[in-house]
Protein backbone atom coordinates (compact mmCIF):
# COMPACT_ATOMS: atom_id res chain seq x y z
CA UNK A 1 0.00 0.00 0.00
CA UNK A 2 2.80 2.43 0.87
CA UNK A 3 4.56 1.75 -2.48
CA UNK A 4 1.30 2.51 -4.34
CA UNK A 5 0.98 5.94 -2.69
CA UNK A 6 4.57 6.89 -3.53
CA UNK A 7 4.31 6.01 -7.21
CA UNK A 8 1.96 8.83 -8.30
CA UNK A 9 4.05 11.36 -6.39
CA UNK A 10 7.19 9.99 -8.05
CA UNK A 11 5.54 10.24 -11.46
CA UNK A 12 4.47 13.81 -10.85
CA UNK A 13 7.98 14.75 -9.79
CA UNK A 14 9.47 12.95 -12.79
CA UNK A 15 7.11 14.68 -15.23
CA UNK A 16 7.83 18.04 -13.60
CA UNK A 17 11.61 17.59 -13.82
CA UNK A 18 11.40 16.32 -17.41
CA UNK A 19 9.30 19.34 -18.45
CA UNK A 20 11.70 21.66 -16.65
CA UNK A 21 14.59 20.38 -18.74
CA UNK A 22 12.68 20.30 -22.03
CA UNK A 23 11.23 23.81 -21.74
CA UNK A 24 14.26 25.36 -20.04
CA UNK A 25 15.25 28.85 -21.13
CA UNK A 26 17.75 31.40 -19.92
CA UNK A 27 16.26 34.60 -18.53
CA UNK A 28 17.83 37.79 -17.25
CA UNK A 29 16.11 40.23 -14.93
CA UNK A 30 16.60 43.98 -14.71
CA UNK A 31 14.84 46.81 -12.98
CA UNK A 32 11.90 47.95 -15.07
CA UNK A 33 10.66 51.45 -14.74
CA UNK A 34 6.95 51.96 -15.10
CA UNK A 35 6.43 52.15 -18.83
CA UNK A 36 4.39 54.91 -20.44
CA UNK A 37 2.86 56.68 -17.49
CA UNK A 38 0.06 59.00 -18.53
CA UNK A 39 -0.27 62.60 -17.42
CA UNK A 40 -3.81 61.98 -16.19
CA UNK A 41 -2.64 59.03 -14.06
CA UNK A 42 0.25 61.00 -12.58
CA UNK A 43 -2.14 63.85 -11.76
CA UNK A 44 -4.26 61.34 -9.86
CA UNK A 45 -1.28 60.01 -7.91
CA UNK A 46 -1.21 56.91 -10.15
CA UNK A 47 -4.63 55.87 -8.77
CA UNK A 48 -5.80 55.24 -12.31
CA UNK A 49 -6.40 51.51 -12.37
CA UNK A 50 -10.18 51.65 -11.91
CA UNK A 51 -10.75 54.48 -14.41
CA UNK A 52 -8.61 53.62 -17.42
CA UNK A 53 -10.69 53.08 -20.58
CA UNK A 54 -8.22 53.76 -23.40
CA UNK A 55 -4.84 52.59 -24.72
CA UNK A 56 -3.27 53.33 -21.32
CA UNK A 57 -5.11 50.22 -20.08
CA UNK A 58 -2.24 48.24 -21.59
CA UNK A 59 0.05 49.72 -18.93
CA UNK A 60 -2.33 50.10 -15.96
CA UNK A 61 -5.25 47.64 -16.09
CA UNK A 62 -5.99 45.54 -19.19
CA UNK A 63 -9.51 44.80 -17.95
CA UNK A 64 -10.33 48.43 -18.83
CA UNK A 65 -10.16 47.42 -22.50
CA UNK A 66 -13.54 45.72 -22.01
CA UNK A 67 -15.12 49.18 -21.82
CA UNK A 68 -13.41 50.85 -24.76
CA UNK A 69 -15.72 51.99 -27.50
CA UNK A 70 -15.07 52.76 -31.12
CA UNK A 71 -11.85 52.79 -33.06
CA UNK A 72 -9.11 55.08 -31.66
CA UNK A 73 -5.60 55.65 -32.89
CA UNK A 74 -3.12 57.69 -30.89
CA UNK A 75 -0.70 58.61 -33.66
CA UNK A 76 2.00 60.03 -31.39
CA UNK A 77 2.03 60.49 -27.62
CA UNK A 78 5.40 62.10 -26.84
CA UNK A 79 6.92 62.63 -23.40
CA UNK A 80 9.91 64.68 -22.30
CA UNK A 81 11.19 65.32 -18.80
CA UNK A 82 14.20 66.67 -16.96
CA UNK A 83 15.01 66.91 -13.27
CA UNK A 84 14.87 70.71 -13.39
CA UNK A 85 16.29 73.66 -15.26
CA UNK A 86 18.77 74.43 -12.47
CA UNK A 87 20.24 70.91 -12.65
CA UNK A 88 20.32 71.12 -16.45
CA UNK A 89 22.35 74.35 -16.20
CA UNK A 90 24.81 72.69 -13.82
CA UNK A 91 25.35 69.82 -16.25
CA UNK A 92 25.97 72.35 -19.03
CA UNK A 93 28.64 73.96 -16.80
CA UNK A 94 30.50 70.60 -16.72
CA UNK A 95 31.62 71.26 -20.30
CA UNK A 96 33.70 74.24 -19.20
CA UNK A 97 37.05 73.02 -17.89
CA UNK A 98 37.51 76.03 -15.57
CA UNK A 99 34.37 75.24 -13.52
CA UNK A 100 34.42 71.43 -13.73
CA UNK A 101 35.53 70.77 -10.13
CA UNK A 102 33.18 73.33 -8.58
CA UNK A 103 30.25 72.04 -10.63
CA UNK A 104 30.95 68.49 -9.45
CA UNK A 105 30.85 69.71 -5.85
CA UNK A 106 27.51 71.43 -6.50
CA UNK A 107 26.05 68.25 -8.01
CA UNK A 108 27.14 66.01 -5.10
CA UNK A 109 24.12 64.07 -3.85
CA UNK A 110 21.85 65.37 -6.61
CA UNK A 111 20.59 63.00 -9.29
CA UNK A 112 20.18 64.69 -12.65
CA UNK A 113 18.02 62.90 -15.17
CA UNK A 114 16.44 63.40 -18.56
CA UNK A 115 13.85 61.24 -20.24
CA UNK A 116 12.23 61.21 -23.64
CA UNK A 117 9.93 58.84 -25.41
CA UNK A 118 6.86 58.34 -27.52
CA UNK A 119 4.19 55.76 -28.16
CA UNK A 120 1.60 55.03 -30.78
CA UNK A 121 -1.46 53.00 -29.88
CA UNK A 122 -4.51 51.54 -31.55
CA UNK A 123 -7.66 50.59 -29.64
CA UNK A 124 -10.84 48.86 -30.73
CA UNK A 125 -13.55 47.42 -28.52
CA UNK A 126 -11.96 44.73 -26.37
CA UNK A 127 -8.49 45.00 -28.01
CA UNK A 128 -5.47 47.35 -28.01
CA UNK A 129 -1.95 47.39 -29.42
CA UNK A 130 0.87 49.85 -28.72
CA UNK A 131 4.46 50.42 -29.86
CA UNK A 132 6.71 52.60 -27.70
CA UNK A 133 10.24 53.83 -27.19
CA UNK A 134 11.56 55.30 -23.94
CA UNK A 135 15.04 56.75 -23.32
CA UNK A 136 16.17 57.42 -19.74
CA UNK A 137 19.47 59.03 -18.80
CA UNK A 138 20.80 59.98 -15.39
CA UNK A 139 23.94 61.30 -13.77
CA UNK A 140 24.74 61.10 -10.04
CA UNK A 141 27.82 62.27 -8.11
CA UNK A 142 28.31 60.01 -5.07
CA UNK A 143 31.64 60.44 -3.29
CA UNK A 144 33.04 63.94 -2.63
CA UNK A 145 36.48 62.68 -1.50
CA UNK A 146 37.17 60.46 -4.50
CA UNK A 147 34.63 61.56 -7.04
CA UNK A 148 32.44 58.77 -8.40
CA UNK A 149 30.08 59.57 -11.22
CA UNK A 150 27.28 57.10 -11.95
CA UNK A 151 26.11 57.53 -15.53
CA UNK A 152 23.09 55.65 -16.84
CA UNK A 153 21.70 55.51 -20.35
CA UNK A 154 18.87 53.04 -20.92
CA UNK A 155 16.56 52.73 -23.90
CA UNK A 156 13.43 50.57 -23.76
CA UNK A 157 11.82 49.72 -27.09
CA UNK A 158 8.75 47.54 -27.01
CA UNK A 159 5.24 46.68 -27.94
CA UNK A 160 2.16 45.56 -26.07
CA UNK A 161 -0.93 43.66 -27.19
CA UNK A 162 -3.91 43.28 -24.90
CA UNK A 163 -7.55 42.39 -24.67
CA UNK A 164 -10.30 42.70 -22.13
CA UNK A 165 -13.80 41.34 -21.85
CA UNK A 166 -16.73 41.65 -19.50
CA UNK A 167 -17.59 38.55 -17.48
CA UNK A 168 -20.70 40.06 -15.89
CA UNK A 169 -21.70 43.73 -15.65
CA UNK A 170 -19.18 45.41 -13.39
CA UNK A 171 -16.64 42.58 -13.57
CA UNK A 172 -14.06 42.61 -16.35
CA UNK A 173 -10.99 40.56 -17.08
CA UNK A 174 -8.03 41.37 -19.29
CA UNK A 175 -4.59 40.24 -20.34
CA UNK A 176 -1.54 41.97 -21.84
CA UNK A 177 1.43 40.56 -23.70
CA UNK A 178 4.50 42.81 -23.68
CA UNK A 179 7.87 42.58 -25.36
CA UNK A 180 10.54 44.99 -24.19
CA UNK A 181 14.02 45.23 -25.62
CA UNK A 182 16.37 47.08 -23.28
CA UNK A 183 19.69 48.51 -24.39
CA UNK A 184 22.08 50.78 -22.58
CA UNK A 185 24.61 50.83 -19.83
CA UNK A 186 25.14 51.79 -16.20
CA UNK A 187 28.71 52.98 -15.65
CA UNK A 188 30.65 54.29 -12.66
CA UNK A 189 33.40 56.70 -13.69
Amino acid sequence: MAAFCRRPVGRVISVFLLNSFIFFSVSFAQELRQQNTSVRALGMGNAYVALVRDADALFYNPAGLAETSGFNWTIADPKVGISGLEAYGKVQDLQESSSFASTLRELYGEKVYATAGAKTALTTPFFAAAFYDSLNTSLAINNPAVTEIDATIINDLGYALGFGYSIVPGLQMGMVFKRISRTGNVTTL
